[in-house]
This record gives structure tokens, sequence and C-alpha cells, in this order.
């Protein structure tokens, strides 16, 4: 519950790529310090639930993509792996979905959360 609160309250603002990626990481510190018993997974899961929720798509995708020279990809034991490893990408980027589509005040495509979740 607090990981999720921490991320949605960062997401309430206007955040950076930058402050995005420091969240990732002070989130992946805070569980290895004083979260132990909730899986990185878990808090990776969080992370990409509430980055697709404010509709930051791109970054997003970067994060999920590993890329020779990508700024979203980190090097663990000499391989590539993406920054942010979901468990179940297709679940989050539908359950994203769904909270745009129902939180949208019309059926009206042209309403901006029916166009976000379009944009899936």
């Amino acid at each position: 519950m607090l990981l999720i609160r921490w991320t949605r309250s960062v997401a309430g603002q206007v955040p950076s790529d930058a402050t995005w990626r420091q969240l990732l990481s002070d989130m992946v510190k805070v569980h290895e310090l004083a979260l132990p018993a909730i899986g990185t997974s878990a808090v990776h899961d969080i992370f990409g639930a509430v980055l697709l929720s404010h509709g930051d798509f791109k970054l997003a995708h970067e994060m999920v993509t590993v890329r020779s020279g990508g700024a979203g990809a980190g090097v663990t034991g000499g391989a590539r792996v993406p920054a942010l490893q979901l468990t179940s990408p297709h679940k989050l980027v539908l359950e994203a979905s769904r909270e745009y589509f129902d939180n949208a005040a019309s059926a009206d495509r042209t309403d901006d959360m029916i166009a976000k979740a379009k944009e899936w």
C-alpha cells in the first residue's frame, strides 16, 4: 500500500522521465532495505501500473524494452536487462486501458480518456 501511495503521489505531479526513473530506483532501494517480503516483481508491477495509468506510454515502452545503448536498459551479471521487468505487461496494459475507459465522462470518441484507452 505504501508503494502504491508513493507512486500515485508522484504521478499526481507532472514528473519528468528522470523523475520516473529515479522513483523506480528509490522504490527498489526501499524494497531491499525495508520491504524484503514483497517481491521485486511486485515493486516493478506497481510502478508499471501507475506509469501506464499516468499515460506515459512512451517511457513505459522504453523501460520494458532492451535496446543496445538504450536509456531504459541496465546491465546485470553481464547481460542487458530492461529497467522495468513486469510479470504480466499485457494485464497491466488492459487494466490501465479499462481505467481510462471507466473514467471517461462519456463514450464519445473525442473524450480524452477514450482517446487514451484507444491508444493501447
